[in-house]
């Protein structure tokens, strides 16, 4: 037997289509997290 193949994690999934649209949702929040954080920074900075 040959140690050049990688080992097999079978608990490590293949990334499937769910996976990335949950990626993508997370994303959108954490964008929309940031906007509202700096909108509420430079508000703050005009004031």
């Amino acid at each position: 037997m040959t140690q050049s193949q990688p080992e097999q994690r079978p608990d490590v999934e293949p990334v499937g289509v769910d996976d990335v649209e949950a990626w993508r949702d997370l994303q959108d929040v954490l964008e929309e997290r940031d906007r509202e954080y700096w909108a509420r920074t430079y508000a703050d900075d005009e004031s």
